[in-house]
């Protein structure tokens, strides 16, 4: 092909890209909407509204047994359910040592012999609005921390915090 030809095409089809007036759409879609409003928000989840205080949490020694005391808040307008907790403590070290049992308002959500980073079910583990128990886990023996929650919400979200408390 030579190069008048060459040419010749180029521009026929530059003049036929530039001829549809810049961009062309084959699917395209036009809505006409009178008297109504669209409005957008953010999709809160339970776990937005668990404020967890580790601020005043408190580990207590009863002979071989621990009990690690802290707050949990409910800073929403409706209830929120816990489903599930991972519990860990004494991170840094091997430790046989047991979760027994987690109390709120002598309440018992859970009860059983779990090592550290278990996931545990919970049972009625509501917080209601505006409601901030105290909430204690019993261990079989001495524990340490770092320790470290996740709490696992009715909806599937979920919240870790991680900290340390001096006995």
């Amino acid at each position: 092909m030579n190069s008048i030809t060459k040419v010749i095409i180029f521009s026929i089809l530059l003049l036929s890209l530039t001829s549809f007036g810049g961009t062309y759409s084959y699917f395209s879609d036009t809505e006409r909407i009178t008297g109504n409003t669209v409005t957008a928000g953010v999709w809160n989840t339970q776990v937005d509204f668990l404020e967890v205080d580790v601020s005043k949490a408190k580990l207590r020694g009863h002979g071989d047994e621990s009990k690690l005391e802290l707050v949990l808040k409910n800073i929403g307008d409706d209830k929120i359910t816990i489903e599930m907790m991972d519990v860990g403590w004494n991170l840094f070290n091997v430790d046989m040592t047991n979760i027994t049992s987690i109390k709120t308002r002598n309440n018992e959500v859970f009860s059983g012999c779990n090592l550290s980073g278990d996931r545990l079910e919970c049972n009625d583990f509501t917080l209601n609005k505006e409601s901030s128990p105290k909430v204690s886990f019993h261990f079989d023996g001495k524990v340490s921390g770092p320790f470290m929650i996740n709490f696992i919400m009715e909806d599937g979200s979920n919240k870790s915090v991680w900290f340390d408390v001096v006995k």
